[in-house]
């Protein structure tokens, strides 16, 4: 079965937004909610930040979306999509609201469909440096105009994936908030340090100084030794060693930049949001490099577990030092070895540290579970989406229950 494609504004109207004056607050006082892109969640969820007045309504040009009508974001944070669960929402110009035939075509339908055509809208999009798409680009998207029941049996088996792909993310979360929970019963707050730790410099801990990693031009890349980059690390661990990308170097070359186990990597050229980020070596089962945007280091064993040094690294006390340090630049910002001996923490008896690791390794065993049925779950959505809109989630014509 296949589905005839049609263009968009053939079973939809559109509407546009606008921003009430923001020099005047008393538009900001009442309690109509009005949207950005930035209030539209990746997963379809709204969250006002800004509640108008009927006054700011009548006097601007702010959209008003009607519950069932999809908000979709064609400028900054392009090709978000949400149905509208209320019985008014006014929106901004980042946002055209779709009005959907209803005889035609299901709101939740055309939202997943959306959410599948991530590279339709950023073929299209223009702009140096504020990206969008305009009204055209939204009138002419083709749709696969499923009749009625099966568009709304794909919505069905496809919410059904996705509240299960929510819940494993909750999980997932809640074990991070269970390490941090254990981290705060065992230590004390980092910031007012009740238990009166040693402070210290990570320098003073550290074996030899950070060593920023490899660089080399893209056409060494594809055999030789395998190199971390900074997708290959996740929540503080090396992840998918089987997928390192390769680098062509000479023996002598590589010897500089060798990684061992129990050497941290952080990362010292990024977007502020991931400056910092870091990662324990561990489990390599080859000669493996890292790259020039991170630097490598070791510490002591004698003073500190460089896997509490490393969990250390990612709290929300050090990523503020980080911050402060940082050189920023346009889309992104730098720290130097200078920058990661001066960051400075509290350091428990050795005894302790390692009760936390041992702790906290018991936690990633159940995260890293987690992990893999949410990509098992993400697999099979993507599977699901690209099957459903091409009429091949089944062979039969479905039949409306009556």
């Amino acid at each position: 079965m296949t589905f005839e494609l049609v263009p968009l504004h053939e079973v939809a109207e559109f509407h546009s937004g606008g921003t009430p004056d923001r020099n005047r607050a008393d538009y900001y006082s009442g309690r109509i909610p009005w949207v950005t892109g930035a209030d539209l969640d990746e997963d379809g969820s709204i969250l006002p930040r800004y509640m108008i007045t009927d006054q700011a309504i009548s006097e601007s040009s702010t959209g008003i979306a009607k519950k069932g009508d999809l908000l979709l974001v064609t400028r900054t944070s392009l090709g978000k999509a949400a149905v509208v669960p209320s019985s008014l929402i006014c929106f901004s110009q980042d946002i055209t609201a779709v009005r959907t035939n209803p005889e035609k075509l299901d709101a939740r339908y055309l939202w997943h469909y959306i959410r599948s055509q991530a590279s339709y809208f950023a073929n299209r999009a223009r702009g140096a440096t504020i990206k969008g798409v305009t009204r055209d680009v939204v009138r002419h998207l083709p749709i696969p105009l499923a009749p009625l029941p099966e568009q709304r049996l794909i919505t069905r088996i496809l919410n059904h994936v996705d509240s299960l792909r929510a819940k494993r993310r909750e999980a997932i979360a809640l074990l991070n908030e269970l390490s941090q929970s254990i981290f705060l019963d065992m230590f004390g707050d980092p910031v007012s340090n009740p238990r009166a730790w040693t402070e210290t410099k990570l320098g003073d801990m550290i074996v030899d100084n950070p060593k920023n990693g490899l660089y080399k031009p893209q056409k060494f890349y594809g055999s030789g030794y395998p190199i971390v980059r900074i997708d290959s690390f996740y929540s503080g661990k090396l992840i998918d060693h089987g997928k390192f990308k390769r680098v062509s170097v000479s023996d002598k070359e590589a010897e500089q930049y060798f990684l061992k186990e129990g050497d941290i990597l952080i990362n010292r050229v990024n977007s502020l949001e991931y400056l910092g980020k870091s990662a324990l070596v561990e489990g390599l089962s080859e000669p493996t490099l890292y790259e020039s945007n991170m630097m490598r280091f070791s510490v002591d064993r004698k003073l500190a577990d460089p896997a509490f040094v490393n969990t250390v690294l990612q709290s929300g006390h050090i990523k503020g030092q980080i911050a402060s340090a940082a050189k920023k630049a346009v889309n992104q910002a730098s720290i130097n070895q200078s920058d990661v001996k001066s960051l400075s923490f509290y350091l428990p008896p050795l005894d302790l540290q390692r009760e936390f690791v041992r702790r906290n390794a018991r936690i990633h065993s159940h995260k890293v579970t987690m992990l893999n049925a949410l990509a098992e779950l993400d697999a099979l959505f993507a599977s699901l989406q690209h099957r459903a809109f091409r009429g091949e989630l089944w062979t039969e014509e479905i039949t409306p229950v009556a």
